[in-house]
């Protein structure tokens, strides 16, 4: 008898923690009377109370803490406080039945193109709910007119690639691309990547980067799905993919490359990096030294500080005999012109060589004649060829298809699809012995894939090279050139 009050009694305990379980878990009207609405999605401006964590919201609401917390970016530097308001989401895109996992997916192998057809997600910011408003016409002008730079560049980047699928597509082997607008919002594309059309999807290609480009990568890391990104910088975010794939090196790379050349092309020389006292700028000169310091053949690099005009340590820097290279990793218009202007009235008296940036390259206030007297050369992610036949005749089918003149984007959207192409068909000019290591000759720029040294994914490793002469950036190669 005693053993059943005990079972009972154990019992009455356990059905009231599950009704006050229960009644923690309901929302009452306080909890969901503040509403706001972010690119249609619906959200609870909940007023956070003392003792909650972001686990017991998270369970209160039933959605997972990471929706809440990429809503929240506050949350994550000062940490939960009592009388906080924060954003949480009204349904949850995580929680979904209709989920896509790694186990619903077929891994995709490396295999050729015996399947007769190729589906490849494209996956871009083209914003059109933003651009137009219904019941107008709209022809080419009105487009070029309304859209932004962003989205122009995005489209041209698809319409590169579309050129692309109908140049290697065949009787044999169909290429199929499926065009998303992912609006430049991770949560969006969390949805779109829900939905039954892309579950057989056997490649992605996006220029989308930062909180977007997470949100695309781990969808191809759960589905083992190749992700080919066109963005720059896009390291920082598909690092950890081994299936990811890094068209544009990172601007430090860039740096750090060009810093390796410089070493090899400017044998035993004086090399000075300014410190201009801006981190990002400070870690470009980092990085170049970086480069240089790979190269045993390059002579002593060191760093000056720089504030912006040309000072004595810089002068009391240089050397009387040798060549002195000066990398400057700044952008700021002004200082260059300084700069250039002082080393100008110093030339006779030493021997200097300038390194840029990419960005210097699009200049419009710096006069091009001060590039040409300070011996000035740039870098840059990507080089067109216009001689190059392959060139010509895209650029011809781009015309007679979009009526204009492909970008910059238009190229490397067309390299990026025949790189999934490539690496669908086990071409040999794509895939080498060394499984770490591809190489490829794109339109845009070349293409030589490595592992990167802190992560997984494979970050493209070529830049392009220019120096000026009578006053324009003349482009050369850096395996033939000399000193």
């Amino acid at each position: 008898m005693e053993r059943i009050i005990k079972l009972l009694m154990l019992a009455g305990i356990f059905l009231l923690s599950l009704n006050v379980m229960g009644q923690q878990s309901q929302l009452s009207k306080k909890d969901t009377s503040e509403v706001r609405f972010l690119n249609s999605r619906k959200f609870w401006i909940y007023k956070v109370e003392k003792g909650e964590t972001m686990f017991s919201i998270s369970q209160k609401f039933k959605i997972p803490q990471e929706e809440i917390i990429e809503f929240n970016s506050d949350v994550a530097k000062q940490g939960l406080k009592a009388k906080m308001k924060i954003w949480v989401p009204a349904y949850s895109w995580l929680n979904r039945k209709d989920t896509v996992t790694a186990a619903s997916q077929t891994k995709i192998e490396e295999s050729d193109l015996s399947k007769k057809s190729l589906n490849i997600l494209f996956l871009s910011a083209f914003n059109f709910h933003k651009q137009y408003s219904g019941g107008a016409d709209i022809d080419s002008s009105f487009v070029k007119e309304a859209i932004t730079n962003e989205t122009r560049e995005n489209l041209e980047f698809l319409e590169g690639a579309l050129v692309a699928s109908k140049d290697f597509s065949d009787h044999s082997n169909k290429i199929n691309i499926i065009i998303r607008d992912t609006e430049g919002d991770s949560m969006n594309i969390r949805r779109l990547l829900l939905k039954s059309d892309i579950v057989s999807i056997d490649a992605i290609i996006t220029n989308e980067n930062g909180a977007s480009l997470r949100a695309i990568n781990k969808f191809s890391m759960m589905n083992n799905i190749p992700l080919f990104s066109g963005a720059i910088n896009s390291t920082d975010y598909i690092r950890t993919n081994p299936n990811a794939y890094a068209l544009s090196p990172s601007s430090l790379l860039q740096c750090e490359l060009m810093g390796n050349f410089s070493a090899s092309f400017f044998k035993s020389s004086n090399c000075l990096l300014l410190k201009t006292g801006i981190s990002r700028e400070d870690e470009r000169a980092t990085a170049f030294r970086n480069g240089w310091l790979e190269d045993s053949k390059g002579g002593n690099i060191k760093k000056v500080n720089f504030a912006g005009a040309y000072s004595k340590a810089l002068k009391d820097s240089l050397h009387k005999t040798k060549m002195n290279v000066i990398f400057v990793p700044s952008s700021n218009e002004d200082i260059i012109i300084s700069l250039l202007t002082s080393l100008r009235s110093i030339r006779k008296e030493y021997k200097i060589s300038v390194i840029g940036l990419p960005t210097w390259l699009y200049s419009q206030s710096i006069d091009p004649v001060l590039f040409d007297t300070c011996d000035t050369y740039l870098f840059s992610a990507g080089y067109i060829d216009f001689a190059r036949p392959e060139v010509t005749e895209f650029r011809r089918k781009f015309r007679d298809h979009y009526h204009s003149e492909p970008t910059e984007s238009a190229f490397l959207g067309y390299d990026a699809l025949q790189l999934v192409v490539e690496k669908f068909s086990h071409s040999e000019k794509f895939r080498k012995r060394d499984k770490k290591r591809t190489t490829f000759e794109g339109l845009f720029s070349r293409y030589r894939f490595l592992v990167t040294d802190d992560g997984k994914c494979k970050e493209n490793q070529v830049i392009q090279y220019y120096k000026f002469v009578e006053s324009v950036p003349v482009h050369f190669d850096a395996d033939e050139s000399g000193n």
